[in-house]
């Protein structure tokens, strides 16, 4: 059973603390129809979280994605006090904010600042329109290489990254790098990375809170499945890469909203007391190529095969997820306090429609393997509709944002990276003149050398010496090797130069048992050795029960009085399993002040709280509990309840009838419409339901339908009680849920 428990846009749920009963917006769900087009799993909301005391006993919290999550390790449910809410507290450090947007494999001209025509993004082209477009910003020709020059301002080849590390080893960016999140998080901001890592997978000692970085949550490889979160290994298993703060998460959801939503409550629950560098970094586009349905549907005009048009709907739901993060931080007042650049990993592949007018893809050391979308928005200080065509290398990112940071970049071994703050903001000339793109590949000036077979990051690839003036010859149409032959022996000179400083990754040990054929005791159970070890049971038997389909409790309502906070499930509680009083994090906004609580009763179907004092009216309470190893809030089959929670605000009560008992038939939002039922192949479900038993003494106007609660709600445009929905995936499971409409309002899903 599933009610329909979405998050406030504000963050924050509002519920009247006179109110003996609130009941959230469509409480009267009755139940979900899951369509499987084959038998695939279906990735149930299941959520490991893990902190406090809970890590301390090496506990694990099962929780389904009913929230979006809050700063640091404590994660909150929101509801407010009757009155206004508590505003959010101005930054008082005048140093910026830093955002940083990356996505992976996106192609040159995909984005509308760029001339795409294809796929609106209006987020991202708001960046641009606001900000300054970077039109000579080169990156790496592949995934990790680029991450380890942004976050060491180090040429990659100087890192252990010259290539993606080996996902079958102990592998990873070289451990004596400092990391850009180590020089802000000493210079005194907060330092959160969300989406993708590769920078190393098994080891703790490579993993991101071990780099600098206070929070992560994302994925630690190359790729994933975006639904399930995992990655498929050598055909035969699936290995779950998805983790908060070292701890894995099994949820449903799609990952690029997931992302967003991390990132939007780290900005949204963030004190301001000191500024915050975030990287959010997207799987999307990269493949296998996945996207909500209706995304997918949006571009079923153009004349493409159905895994290209799928890569274009990623653009777009990424395009949207940058949208709700930049609408976190107006919500939060700190936009234009924020420095806020969106950038790609690498040249773009086939399915991404190339990079033209440049040639080269993903892979290629030629401009459309390392020329990438690059734009940056802080008003204040950068001039709206600006562009600079300064020469600029990601490993640049450092030590610019460190002198907006004042923080320290002498603290590590030498940076190649320069400040280009000036070219950025102000159109001054860059101070860098050469780029080292590997051993190969030099850039001095306007003269690019490709040394033969160096073309390719991958060296099984052949290809020609190669000499282009790119000031004049952009698009590498005419190779002027043969012709200038004391170019390339200078260009040559530099590279012999560069040579000695180059680092080659540590050997890393084989991950126990990945590559094990005959026996699956000993495979890894997911990515993060210390994790695999201490939750590798728990998480294989999550992702069973997620696999049947079983989500344990679920959230009805709450219930405030006074001192009293209630939560009320859908079905009956295991009583000896309510966990302690300290079990629980209240706090209380503004100031984040911790709420004690002095009691914890269960009885039922209910878990009622006693706090010591009143929350006062006007102040937003954030809710949560870790669930140790000994007990939990369970039901009678031990599935555990979810430890976070989030709730709609309650709709209005109707008005009372008019003095003597008049007034009319009642009128109100009608009940969910009922069993649900849906059939599904060949890429389209039908839906059909009954109409509600009660349509709230008004007659049904329409009926509205969606994909996975994370998603919108679209109108059928009639009252009948069958739908097709059509350019589904085969292969996938969805989740489907119908609601009804009336001219008061609309039901809870079915």
């Amino acid at each position: 059973m599933e009610r329909d428990l979405t998050t406030p846009a504000a963050g924050a749920a509002r519920i009247d603390t006179n109110a003996t009963t609130q009941e959230a917006h469509g409480v009267r769900a009755a139940s979900i129809a899951v369509a499987a087009l084959t038998f695939v799993p279906l990735c149930w909301r299941l959520a490991f979280t893990a902190y406090g005391k809970a890590c301390e006993r090496g506990s694990y919290e099962r929780s389904r994605r009913l929230s979006r999550y809050a700063a640091m390790l404590a994660t909150f449910a929101a509801l407010t006090a009757a009155g206004v809410p508590g505003q959010p507290s101005a930054q008082t450090d005048t140093r910026p904010n830093i955002l940083v947007f990356l996505s992976d494999d996106m192609g040159w001209g995909q984005p509308g600042f760029n001339g795409g025509t294809e796929v609106g993004t209006p987020n991202i082209d708001r960046i641009a329109n606001e900000g300054v477009k970077l039109t000579q910003f080169y990156v790496q020709p592949v995934c990790a290489p680029t991450r380890a020059a942004l976050v060491t301002g180090r040429y990659a080849w100087k890192t252990g990254a010259a290539d993606n590390p080996d996902s079958s080893k102990d592998d990873g960016l070289l451990l004596d790098e400092r990391t850009i999140a180590e020089a802000l998080r000493d210079a005194g901001y907060a330092t959160w990375i969300v989406g993708k890592w590769h920078l190393g997978h098994w080891g703790s000692e490579r993993l991101p809170l071990q780099r600098g970085f206070d929070h992560h949550y994302g994925f630690y490889n190359g790729f994933i499945d975006s639904y399930k979160h995992v990655r498929p290994w050598r055909y035969w298993h699936e290995i779950l890469d998805w983790h908060r703060n070292g701890r894995p998460v099994v949820e449903s959801g799609y990952s690029t909203f997931l992302l967003a939503e991390e990132a939007s409550q780290l900005i949204e629950r963030h004190d301001g007391s000191r500024p915050f560098f975030l990287y959010v970094a997207f799987n999307a586009p990269h493949d296998p190529y996945q996207a909500p349905p209706e995304y997918i549907a949006q571009f079923s005009h153009l004349p493409y095969d159905l895994e290209t048009r799928k890569q274009r709907a990623m653009v777009k739901a990424m395009d949207d997820a940058i949208g709700q993060v930049m609408d976190a931080l107006e919500r939060r007042g700190v936009l234009d306090e924020t420095l806020v650049m969106f950038l790609n990993d690498n040249g773009g592949l086939s399915e991404a429609g190339g990079n033209s007018p440049y040639r080269g893809l993903k892979g290629s050391y030629l401009e459309g393997g390392i020329r990438v979308p690059a734009v940056m928005r802080w008003p204040s200080r950068i001039t709206a509709g600006s562009a600079s065509d300064a020469l600029m290398h990601v490993a640049d990112l450092f030590p610019t944002f460190a002198g907006l940071a004042g923080a320290d970049t002498g603290g590590g071994l030498p940076l190649d990276g320069l400040d280009v703050w000036e070219a950025i903001a102000n159109g001054a000339e860059s101070p860098r003149e050469e780029v080292v793109h590997s051993l190969d590949v030099i850039r001095v000036g306007d003269w690019k050398l490709l040394e033969e077979d160096g073309e390719f990051a991958k060296a099984d690839k052949s290809s020609p010496l190669q000499l282009y003036n790119i000031a004049e010859d952009p698009y590498e149409t005419t190779n002027l090797a043969s012709s200038e032959t004391a170019r390339v022996a200078e260009l040559r000179e530099r590279l012999v130069y560069h040579r000695p400083f180059a680092r080659d990754a540590e050997p890393g040990a084989p991950i126990p048992g990945l590559d094990s054929i005959d026996s699956t005791d000993d495979r890894p159970v997911m990515f993060g050795e210390e994790e695999n070890t201490a939750f590798g049971t728990a998480v294989q038997t999550a992702l069973t029960q997620r696999e049947a389909g079983n989500l344990g409790p679920a959230l009805l309502r709450l219930e405030a009085s006074g001192t009293s906070l209630k939560l009320i499930y859908n079905e009956t509680l295991d009583a000896d399993s309510v966990p302690p009083a300290d079990a629980f994090t209240v706090v209380v906004n503004p100031g984040y002040r911790a709420a004690e609580v002095v009691g914890v009763q269960l009885s039922e179907s209910e878990v009622v709280l006693t706090l010591a004092e009143p929350v006062a009216a006007g102040n937003t309470v954030g809710l949560t509990y870790e669930v140790p190893d000994t007990g939990a809030i369970q039901d009678a089959d031990s599935l555990e309840a979810v430890g976070i929670t989030w709730v709609t605000p309650p709709p209005p009560p109707p008005p009372p009838p008019p003095p003597g008992g008049g007034g009319g038939p009642r009128e109100t939002v009608p009940e969910a419409p009922r069993n649900l039922l849906a059939d599904g192949g060949n890429e389209q479900v039908t839906l059909s339901w009954e109409a509600p038993e009660d349509d709230g003494g008004l007659a049904i106007t329409d009926y509205e339908y969606r994909i996975d609660r994370r998603n919108p709600w679209i109108s059928i445009g009639s009252t009948a009680t069958t739908h097709t929905v059509t350019g589904l995936v085969n292969g996938t499971t969805y989740v489907f849920q119908v609601r009804a409409v009336n001219r008061i309002g609309r039901s809870g899903p079915s």
